[in-house]
């Protein structure tokens, strides 16, 4: 399956790390038979700190073994990660609150932080800051003062894709976004998650993040494209935030789904996260996102994502043209051809047409060919 679906393995995982009591345990012992620990795939490992957490927490393990042990150490190296990362993501944000420059933070760190039982629970590689548009310029003094260096792909100030990658000298990543979502152009909307953003301490640093809706939201929709390594993650962040609703306003998160135009994702993702995860989702609220008109840039837009192969591409990046299109750069007969040579950073629109026949090829070359194989991450829980 592509795009945001788990596969069979890879659900047995977020079952046993999601789930109480016997359905937990079960998963477990289905996902422990199947697997072996030193080839499991990077989705599947970003999961397993909190797997550790509920078989200790809940009871599930039963006696101490391997496995468990070894999973004991990827859960403090990601809790020391985690720490670290959160302590220089507050001094960035600190650096540009002094340069008048607001931001947000995004993801994981205000998830691992407020919706997650623990922080080492919720792994991260990087941080992610939001910054208003207008204060690009502000923002890249600071990040430059501060070590960061731009990472070589993606434009700055963000054109296509919703932020870009500054790299640290230590190791560290922050991620600067100037939207939200890649696919949001609704300006409007982008003002509201601003209004409604609530306070999150970094340590001693008092930053701000976005309410719990626009975490929903922007959680599902950013597991929606198709990735290399799938991002399976949505899963127990969506399942986690619906666990902490106490406080969830479902009418606002509604009117943001369909102000956004995102009304099908959103419903086939918490559909599915009932159905298989128990996830705490209203039937009423489900049955209001079912009545809703959903347009055809998202049909399209959800079918490219779904779709494997060139064909799913091609499908999805026609559906992100969709919305992006009523942009001045990207309007008329040509548009889509602009947008293409925009999103591929090419300096002529003659490019297009050889540069895709090239990537095509390559991207055949490498799912019918050899391929390269990734590199993977330290299991060895030390």
């Amino acid at each position: 399956m592509g795009g945001f679906w788990p596969n069979d393995t890879q659900t047995l995982l977020l079952r046993a790390a999601l789930l109480e009591g016997n359905p937990a345990r079960e998963a477990f012992r289905a996902w422990q038979a199947r697997i072996d620990l030193d080839t499991l795939d990077g989705a599947s490992v970003r999961v397993l700190p909190l797997l550790y957490y509920n078989l200790t927490a809940g009871g599930i393990a039963g006696e101490t073994t391997d496995m468990l042990t070894r999973l004991r150490g990827i859960y403090r190296q990601t809790w020391y990660k985690n720490q670290m990362l959160v302590g220089v993501t507050g001094d960035l944000v600190t650096r540009l609150a002094y340069a008048a420059v607001p931001a947000v933070v995004l993801k994981g760190i205000p998830l691992a932080l407020t919706v997650y039982p623990h922080l080492a629970t919720r792994p991260m590689s990087d941080a992610d800051l939001l910054i208003p548009p207008a204060q690009v310029t502000d923002a890249s003094r600071v990040l430059h003062e501060a070590g960061l260096t731009p990472h070589p792909y993606g434009a700055w100030p963000p054109h296509i894709n919703a932020g870009k990658a500054f790299v640290h000298p230590d190791g560290w990543e922050v991620d600067v976004h100037t939207r939200v979502m890649r696919t949001n152009w609704v300006l409007d909307a982008e003002s509201d998650m601003w209004r409604a953003a609530v306070p999150l301490a970094l340590h001693d640093t008092l930053a701000s993040a976005p309410a719990l809706e626009d975490q929903l939201l922007h959680v599902l929709v950013h597991g929606l494209p198709r990735n290399p390594m799938p991002p399976i993650r949505w899963i127990p962040d969506a399942t986690m935030i619906l666990r902490t609703q106490t406080t969830f306003d479902w009418a606002r998160f509604e009117e943001q789904t369909r102000r956004r135009g995102l009304v099908l994702i959103t419903r086939t993702a918490l559909s599915y996260l009932r159905a298989q995860f128990d996830a705490p989702v209203p039937a009423d609220v489900m049955r209001s996102l079912e009545r809703q008109s959903v347009r055809l840039t998202e049909r399209i837009e959800l079918r490219g994502h779904l779709v494997s192969g060139l064909p799913g591409i091609a499908t999805g990046v026609f559906g992100d043209y969709l919305r992006a299109r009523r942009q001045d750069a990207w309007r008329g007969p040509l548009g889509l051809v602009h947008y293409v040579r925009d999103h591929l950073q090419l300096s002529s629109s003659w490019r297009v047409p050889s540069t895709v026949w090239r990537l095509g090829v390559r991207r055949a070359r490498r799912r019918f060919g050899r391929g390269s194989v990734a590199q993977r991450p330290d299991m060895s829980g030390r």
